[in-house]
């Protein structure tokens, strides 16, 4: 039965009694042995096996063999992508392994008008994940990408093609829409707006440092926004539609709008909601190094040289088609930022927000200082303000 293992494990995370986890991983390999079940068996195993595991590793306890209950990799790639009259679109696509021994992967693209590209194949590492990009140009002739040969598009103003991205590895057989817009040009707003959801941290943050918003709920028309503020939970609780509807905030970014990201959430991410990849991890973790630091977050208006400490909830496993501009403890990216057309979105995981209302302690008055500068940096930079002190 799975529930006794289970309720080992949870007496094990609360008292840290080695016997209760002990009898957890026994009961749960022998469930793993059986081989699964159905009905009410089935939708437990379904709804604890996951869980399980993750923390049976986090105690140390990696030989439940769990392969037989996991797809073989993961797919990670953007949804919809804006492409103006006569650029090139640029599509980043991820391949996760999720085995400990190699893995070949094949990946294609078909229902481009020339017939279907040749696929490319790469082989993964251990729990590794790799990166594949295709770039292809919106005009007569087709370009040789690195991995994926792409023949040439002709899209106009409000022209929409969806191809699909496949993938095999293994016995591992996934498909996904990829729609390519061509986005008529436009211009965007000088307003201020927020989405987020109830009891987000960003707002009272916002209000502590003077920004004035207007708080969105709906994505139909933001003509009138120069710069929007998502919240940590915007993506998960789908706040004015932006998990819904992700294409209608990057259609009006790339026509110039500025978009801000408190923390990405792993709860629900997919890697479809924003342009490039970010692959997301559950663990914790700390600001580290200023790996960029030349960029205006960094020195306007204020010179801020030490970001080391801040609580992050959630990580950056990888970030493919961003530029890095803080590191965590670990060397992971921890702010990102990247272009999308005319706009810009810059993301950080940091919860620089909460020390800014006093939500999270800090070590000494310098940490404050330095914390605080930083996300008047941010918001400076949003603004596009410059000055140095």
């Amino acid at each position: 039965c799975y529930r006794t293992p289970a309720a080992m494990l949870r007496a094990y995370e609360l008292s840290g009694e080695r016997e209760f986890l002990e009898i957890a991983h026994t009961g749960f390999s022998y469930a793993v042995a059986r081989g699964g079940g159905s009905g009410k068996g089935g939708s437990v195993q379904l709804t604890i096996t996951p869980h399980a595991v993750y923390k049976l590793r986090q105690a140390g306890i990696t030989s439940l063999d769990t392969a037989p209950w996991e797809q073989e990799a993961f797919l990670h790639a953007p949804g919809w992508v804006p492409i103006g009259p006569g650029e090139a679109a640029a599509i980043e696509v991820v391949v996760q392994s999720n085995r400990d021994e190699p893995l070949a992967a094949t990946v294609a693209m078909t229902g481009l008008a020339g017939g279907a590209p040749e696929p490319a194949q790469t082989a993964v590492g251990p729990r590794e994940t790799r990166a594949m990009h295709a770039q292809t140009a919106v005009g007569p002739r087709e370009t040789r990408a690195m991995h994926v040969e792409l023949p040439g598009l002709s899209l106009q103003p409000g022209d929409a093609l969806t191809v699909t991205l496949s993938m095999r590895a293994g016995e591992t057989s996934l498909e996904q829409p990829l729609v390519l817009d061509c986005v008529a040009p436009g211009e965007v707003g000088d307003a201020v707006g927020l989405i987020a959801g109830d009891g987000d941290f960003l707002a009272p943050a916002l209000d502590e440092v003077g920004v004035r918003y207007e708080r969105i709920s709906g994505l139909d028309d933001l003509s009138r926004f120069g710069i929007i503020w998502l919240g940590t939970q915007a993506h998960t609780l789908d706040a004015a539609g932006v998990a819904s509807q992700p294409e209608a905030l990057l259609r009006w970014v790339h026509r110039g709008g500025t978009v801000v990201i408190s923390q990405l959430n792993d709860d629900g991410w997919q890697a479809r909601f924003l342009p490039g990849i970010a692959v997301l991890a559950e663990d914790n973790s700390t600001s580290g190094a200023i790996v960029a630091p030349d960029h205006e977050i960094f020195r306007a208006p204020h010179r801020v040289s030490d970001l080391a400490g801040m609580q992050m909830y959630d990580t950056i496993a990888r970030a493919d088609g961003w530029t890095a501009l803080l590191a965590d403890a670990s060397g992971r990216p921890a702010v990102i930022a990247t272009t999308c057309g005319h706009g810009r979105i810059l993301a950080f995981m940091p919860s620089v927000e909460r020390y800014v209302t006093g939500a999270l302690p800090v070590a000494d008055d310098e940490q404050r200082t330095q914390y605080r500068r930083f996300f008047d940096n941010i918001v400076a930079w949003a603004e596009g303000e410059g000055g140095q002190d």
